[in-house]
């Protein structure tokens, strides 16, 4: 029996992390908030770590939706933050001046 790897669109340079796909840039419209809620729950199916529903909320607050955004802050908090247990809307503000101070 082969086994087929997936295709380049879908491969992640960390499987355990649905924030870090290694691909083609693609244009994408801007995520609603069930949009990045039902991203944030790959994760929590993936690990047992949720997003609260305030971290969502305040996480579509900040971005808008716009993609890269919400893939970074998800991506500062579960892999640079390292954050343990929930996570919550004080990660999320946490992860956003992080991002901001390394863009400075």
């Amino acid at each position: 029996m082969t086994t087929r790897s997936p295709p380049a669109a879908t491969q992640r340079s960390n499987p355990a992390s649905a924030f870090n796909i290694v691909a083609e840039s693609l244009r994408l419209g801007d995520f609603t908030a069930d949009q990045i809620a039902e991203l944030y729950d790959q994760h929590t199916r993936a690990t047992g770590q949720e997003f609260t529903k305030d971290a969502v909320d305040r996480v579509f607050e900040l971005t808008q939706g716009q993609p890269w955004l919400v893939n970074a802050i998800a991506h500062e908090i579960t892999f640079k933050m390292r954050a343990t247990g929930s996570i919550t809307a004080g990660h999320v503000d946490e992860a956003k001046e992080r991002l901001i101070r390394q863009r400075a």
